[in-house]
This record gives structure tokens, sequence and C-alpha cells, in this order.
């Protein structure tokens, strides 16, 4: 069986090509302990449903805890992302989560700021629990909103990642 899809590999790479998940380096990062727990249980989910390669991030969780104490919380991490060291074509997302009552957490997916930020996209509320364990709905959309997060903070560095 795997001879068959190494054949269908080498007679249309661009097949084989899309089915690998880009790499992204995350650090998740919260006051909260519990609170970062729960987030990068979640990072790992959408890492293993292939949204994308979870790669190792240098980024030190006290530089990043750090920002959150800053006026200008974006621009502390995105000189926390900008100074990371990757293999070339891996984008370094930093994901900054806060409680925001009961289950819901408020993240920031911060990249590099090479292209400008989608706000939109990358600062949302997400109630992990549903997101976690909700109705196959909950799920799918709050997951889409974590992993519309990720990839809009790895598209910053725009070495991989294009905004559609």
């Amino acid at each position: 069986m795997r001879h068959i899809f190494a054949a269908i590999a080498l007679a249309m790479p661009e097949i084989a090509a899309a089915s690998i998940p880009v790499s992204i380096a995350v650090k998740v990062a919260s006051p909260d302990i519990e609170t970062e727990a729960r987030m990068l249980a979640l990072v790992q989910l959408l890492s293993s449903h292939d949204n994308f390669l979870l790669s190792t991030s240098n980024i030190a969780r006290g530089a990043a805890l750090q920002c959150l104490e800053t006026p200008d919380i974006d621009r502390c991490a995105r000189t926390l992302v900008r100074g990371t060291s990757n293999p070339a074509r891996t984008p370094s997302v930093l994901v900054l989560a806060t409680p925001a009552g009961g289950d819901k957490v408020a993240i920031r997916c911060i990249g590099s700021g090479k292209v400008p930020p989608v706000h939109a996209r990358q600062h949302v509320t997400l109630d992990l629990k549903r997101a976690l364990f909700g109705s196959l709905h909950q799920r799918k959309t709050l997951r889409r909103a974590a992993v519309d997060c990720i990839w809009s903070a790895g598209a910053e560095d725009d070495s991989v990642i294009k905004r559609n």
C-alpha cells in the first residue's frame, strides 16, 4: 500500500507537497497557568489535525509575559518574535492568552510584523472548553478561529504562508 502512495507522490509531486502541513514555531504564554495549559492543548490538537506542523519556539515564557504588562503589547511581542532563530521557512508565532471570564480566553496571535497584521483574525476570544469538548459545530467554529489566528500571525512573516 505504501508503494502506491510513493508512486503517486513521484508522479504528481504537487499533490504530495500539498498534503504536508506548514511548519510554524508557536509559543503559548498566559499569566494563568491553567489557561496556558488549555490553550497549549488546543494548539497541539490543531497541529495533530494537520492544520500546521508545530515546531518548538525559543521565545522565553517570562519575556512573553512581560509583554502583557507593557502599554504596547503587540510591539513588545513582535520584538520577541523577530528575535527568534528558526529553521528557514518556519515562521514564529507568539500566542498570548488571557482569561476573559468563565471558560473564555482572549488570545492574541502575534507574528513578525513584516506584513501588517489582521487584528480581526489575530485578536479573538474563544471558549476553550467548547473548542475542545463542545458540539461538532462549536468545535469546528472555534477551532477554525484559532487556526485563522495562528495562520494570520504566521503570514506576517510572508516567507511561507500567504493570506487570502
